[in-house]
């Protein structure tokens, strides 16, 4: 059955995000998590410009010390622009480092949240992401809420606290 679907662009940036953040926590297919992750940040980039509201990108270098904010949307953009541009050199491979999708989803979440509400998936995603990142946030408020809503999941290896992560969600969605 077909039928015709009329939606939004932040809708639409909604719908790419809950599904990357199930892929990206599955394990699943990081290259789609990173295509969706991308072009639904490119969709809310556009709408926060349209807005005249800054983007989180500006955090980047916080997320990613090694790298420059350039870099790290290079980083980003790579798995999108390969795919995207597929005419430029059809026989090409691309190997990439999924370990930019997790903060990058955190702050997509982050621009969404200027412009949208997040849905339950986003918000169970940034407890998720805060907990298992207490370096970057064990000063912040929010930690403690991230924490007692993953408690222990510091103590998991990263596969496992994906899975916790991902539990989480389908449970509640």
């Amino acid at each position: 059955m077909h039928s015709i679907v009329k939606i939004d662009k932040i809708t639409a940036a909604g719908c790419q995000i809950d599904t990357a953040i199930e892929l990206a926590l599955s394990d699943k297919d990081v290259v789609s998590a990173a295509v969706l992750t991308h072009s639904a940040w490119s969709i809310v980039k556009d709408l926060l410009i349209v807005k005249g509201i800054e983007s989180s990108r500006s955090w980047m270098p916080e997320h990613f010390p090694n790298s420059t904010e350039n870099e790290v949307w290079k980083k980003l953009d790579e798995v999108w622009m390969f795919c995207k541009h597929a005419n430029k050199d059809p026989n090409a491979i691309i190997e990439f480092s999924s370990k930019y999708i997790e903060p990058a989803l955190f702050l997509l979440l982050y621009d969404f949240s200027q412009i949208s509400v997040k849905s339950k998936t986003m918000d169970v995603y940034e407890l998720w992401f805060i907990a298992t990142n207490e370096n970057l946030y064990k000063t912040y408020d929010v930690f403690t809420s991230a924490s007692e809503f993953f408690p222990s999941i510091n103590t998991m290896s990263p596969a496992k606290q994906r899975m916790v992560g991902l539990k989480a969600i389908l449970s509640i969605t």
